[in-house]
């Protein structure tokens, strides 16, 4: 055998023997490649258990901002521990996900401002309607959006121009020129520091109460509720202030001789209403919007309390 002979059988030889190698190599990493690819997906698919302590956002609230951000396939469960605490079980990417959204959104309640406007509507033609000197431009608006809906002709003030604000709920007391003042409490849901967001009034109840700080005292007593009656001050024969409801008659002595004139009574005014409920409703308002929140008939057919309400922006 030539030279050219025995280096070129050498040379296939050492093709063949590294062709083997190279086969064997793929058989054993293709099926460790497999194992790795199936045990990262397992990973990432595995259900991690984390519980999310919150200081302002409520639980609810926190499932809202989660079930978001779940996938479509895969386990994502969202139960509330308590009011401040929520517990999930999803996988590790939904985890830092809803992590990173409920950081954003654990945050104290903005407050939110009200106007509240009360008028006295008085029965009339329709057209252009009556306004008050100094109501608010909001409210002009949407009086006159609602103006052919409503028999009123003429509207006046009833009470300041009243102003809340709150980062839930609150109750204000607006006093008037008769012998009784307006209760508003009022609570509500919603982003107050996104422009323009809709707002949940969840509670807003007008009440009617005596104006008298005395009176206004009782009413809030254990005892007292919607309806309750409470007299009326009225002078006494004397000239002194008393109450109709607590003057008793003098105790007389055995031998006591009448006055042949005795003095009439004094007249009994009909005693207030104490905690009238005017209105009592829910709605929903965006900020910057104002709503006619309702009517109320007042002293017969032809006057009625009509609410206006804010949210200022």
């Amino acid at each position: 055998m030539t030279t050219a002979a025995v280096l070129s059988a050498t040379r296939s030889a050492r093709r063949a023997r590294l062709r083997r190698a190279l086969a064997v190599a793929a058989f054993v990493v293709a099926p460790a490649l497999a194992i790795a690819s199936s045990a990262s997906a397992q990973a990432a698919d595995h259900a991690v258990d984390r519980r999310y302590k919150l200081r302002f956002l409520a639980a609810s609230d926190a499932v809202t901002v989660g079930q978001e951000l779940c996938p479509a396939e895969g386990r994502c469960d969202m139960i509330p521990l308590g009011p401040y605490e929520l517990h999930v079980i999803a996988d590790a990417a939904t985890q830092t996900a809803i992590a990173k959204a409920l950081q954003a959104a654990d945050l104290p309640p903005a407050a939110q401002a009200f106007q509240l406007v009360l008028l006295e509507a008085h029965r009339g033609a329709g057209g252009t309607p009556g306004l008050p000197e100094g109501l608010p431009a909001s409210a002009r608006k949407a009086l006159a959006d609602v103006a052919d809906f409503l028999p009123y002709g003429r509207f006046d003030l009833l009470a300041p121009v009243a102003f809340v604000r709150t980062t839930h709920d609150a109750r204000v007391t607006v006093a008037s020129d008769e012998d009784f003042s307006y209760e508003l409490e009022l609570a509500f849901r919603g982003d107050a520091r996104k422009p323009g967001a809709e707002l949940l009034v969840e509670g807003f109840r007008l009440r009617l109460v005596p104006a008298e700080p005395i009176l206004v005292a009782l009413a809030a007593q254990p005892g007292f509720s919607a309806g309750a009656a409470l007299p009326r001050r009225t002078p006494a024969p004397g000239g002194a202030p008393t109450s109709a409801a607590t003057t008793a008659a003098p105790m007389r002595a055995e031998n006591a001789v009448a006055p042949a004139n005795p003095a009439p009574p004094a007249a009994i005014t009909p005693p207030p209403t104490v905690a009238e409920n005017l209105l009592s409703t829910s709605f929903s308002i965006r900020k910057g919007e104002t709503v006619v929140v309702g009517t109320s008939k007042l002293n017969g057919n032809d006057r009625a309390l009509v609410v206006l309400l804010t949210a200022l922006p």
